[in-house]
C-alpha cells in the first residue's frame, strides 16, 4: 500500500510457505501497479482461487482499462459475492457503459448500500446526475456516504447552474429540483425566488420541499399564492399528508379539489387509498373511485384491494379482484396480501395456486408476503416448499430471513 512493490515482491518470495492470505496480497499488489501479467501469472498458479483472488483480478483489469478481460475473468468465476459485481458495475460506469452498468446492476442478486453508493458515487463523477438522483430514490436504506454523495452531486449541479447562460426555465427548475431532492429550503426558496418566471412544476417542487419539512402553514400560503393549482399540485399536497400520518387533511384536501372542479387521476386515487387505509374509511374511498367511475383503472382497483386487505375486509377486497378485466403480478400480490395479512394463509396459498393456473408468473413479493405469513402461523413445511421452489433459485436476504425465522420456531436452531 506503501507503493514499495519490489520491497513486497521481495518478501513475498523468501516466505516458506506462500499460502492463500499471502498471495492474494501479492496478486492485489500487482493489481494495484498495473503489473496484470504477473498478477494473471500468480493467479493462474494458484490451486484453489478464493473469491479475494478473483476479485483482485478483476479490480485490477477494470483499474487498467481493460474490461473486456475484466467480464471474462468475472463471467467465468465459480461464486460470486457482493463486491464482484459492485467492482464491475462501477468500472462500467466510470467508462460511460451506462447500459451495461445497469443492466448489471439489476442481476446483482443481494445488493446492500455499499453497492448502492457505489454507482451512485460512480454516475456521479462522470456528471451523470440524472441516474444518481434515480438511484438514490430508489435506494431501500440510505446511510451518511449516500447523502454525502448526493449532496456533492447538488453542488457539482449548482457549479454547472452557474456557467450556462442564459438560463432557460428548464435549468432554473432542474437547479430548483435538486435542492427538493437533498431537503435543502433556504437554496430552495432562494432559487424560486430568484426564478424569471415559474411552471406547475417550480410550484410543486416548492411545495413538496415545505411538505416533506413539516412547514404546513408555508405550504398553505403557497398553494393560495399559486396562480393555479394542477391536479398534480394536489397530488403533491395529497401525498404529503398520507406520507406524514395526516389522513383527514388528505381527505379534506381531496373534497376542496373536487370542489374547485380540478378532476382527479389515477395518482389521485391512489394516494386517497392510502389516506382510507389510516382512517379505516375505505367504504368512503371505495364510493367515491366508483362514482367518478375509476372502477375499472386497474392500478387503482389494486390501490383499492390494498386498502381493503388493511381495513381487514376481505370480501370487498376479493370482490373487487374478482371484478377486474385485467389483473398484473402486482394485483395477485395484493389480494394474497390481504388474506396473509389477516392471518388467512390457506385463501392466501390458494390465490397462490390460481395464480400459476393464470400462467402470471409470482416475483419476489408473492414469496416473501408467503414466507412471512407461513413463519408466523408456524406453518414450516409450507415455508420451506415455498423457499425451496424454482421461482426462489435467485432469492435474497429476507427470504433467508424469513427460513431462519421458520426454523427458530420449529425449535431447528
Amino acid at each position: 500500500q506503501a507503493g514499495h512493490l519490489e520491497e513486497c515482491r521481495r518478501t513475498f518470495y523468501k516466505m516458506p510457505r506462500q499460502d492463500v492470505v499471502a498471495t492474494n496480497v501479492m496478486i492485489r499488489a500487482y493489481a494495484q501497479h498495473g503489473c496484470m501479467k504477473e498478477a494473471k501469472r500468480l493467479f493462474g498458479n494458484m490451486l484453489e482461487p478464493s473469491v479475494m483472488s478473483w476479485n483482485s483480478m478483476i479490480s485490477g483489469y477494470c483499474l487498467s482499462g481493460s474490461l473486456v478481460e475484466a467480464r471474462e475473468m468475472f463471467d467465468r468465476m465459480p461464486a460470486k459475492d457482493v463486491v464482484t459485481w459492485t467492482i464491475l458495475c462501477r468500472s462500467y460506469a466510470q467508462h460511460g457503459y451506462i447500459c451495461e452498468a445497469m443492466k448489471l446492476f439489476e442481476h446483482i442478486p443481494e445488493k446492500n448500500v455499499v453497492s448502492w453508493n457505489s454507482l451512485i458515487s460512480a454516475f456521479a463523477e462522470t456528471g451523470k446526475l440524472q441516474y444518481c438522483v434515480v438511484l438514490f430514490e430508489r435506494m431501500p436504506q440510505r446511510d451518511i456516504v449516500s447523502w454525502s454523495i448526493l449532496v456533492g452531486m447538488v453542488d457539482t449541479a449548482r457549479n454547472c447552474f452557474d456557467n450556462i447562460a442564459p438560463k432557460d426555465l428548464f435549468v432554473w427548475t432542474a437547479m430548483l429540483g435538486a435542492y427538493t431532492k437533498v431537503g435543502d429550503i433556504s437554496s430552495a426558496v432562494s432559487m424560486f425566488e430568484n426564478m424569471p418566471q415559474h411552471s406547475i412544476i417550480s410550484w410543486n417542487s416548492l411545495l413538496s420541499t415545505y411538505l416533506n419539512a413539516g412547514y404546513f402553514e408555508k405550504a398553505q400560503v403557497l398553494l393560495d399564492t399559486a396562480p393555479e393549482r394542477h391536479v398534480s399540485t394536489w397530488n403533491v399536497l395529497i401525498g404529503s399528508c398520507v406520507k406524514n400520518g395526516r389522513a383527514e387533511d388528505a381527505i379534506s384536501a381531496f373534497l376542496e379539489m373536487e370542489s374547485r372542479g380540478i378532476l382527479p387521476d389515477s395518482v389521485t386515487w391512489i394516494q386517497l387509498c392510502g389516506a382510507g387505509s389510516l382512517l379505516h374509511q375505505s367504504k368512503l374511498v371505495a364510493n367515491l373511485i366508483t362514482r367518478n367511475c375509476w372502477k375499472h383503472d386497474v392500478m387503482v382497483n389494486t390501490a383499492v384491494i390494498d386498502m381493503h386487505g388493511k381495513c381487514s375486509e376481505l370480501e370487498a377486497a376479493e370482490f373487487v379482484f374478482s371484478t377486474m378485466p385485467v389483473c398484473t403480478p402486482v394485483s395477485w400480490n395484493a389480494v394474497i396480501a390481504a388474506y396473509a395479512r389477516n392471518g388467512n394463509i390457506c385463501k392466501a396459498l390458494g390465490f397462490f395456486r390460481e395464480m400459476f393456473l393464470d400462467s402470471v408468473p409470482p416475483n419476489e413479493v408473492t414469496f416473501l408476503v408467503l414466507m412471512n405469513s407461513c413463519s408466523h402461523r408456524g406453518l414450516v413445511p409450507e415455508g420451506m416448499k415455498l423457499f425451496y421452489s424454482q421461482e426462489l433459485l435467485n432469492s435474497r436476504s429476507m427470504h433467508h430471513s424469513c427460513v431462519a425465522d421458520l426454523s427458530a420456531r420449529a425449535g431447528r436452531v
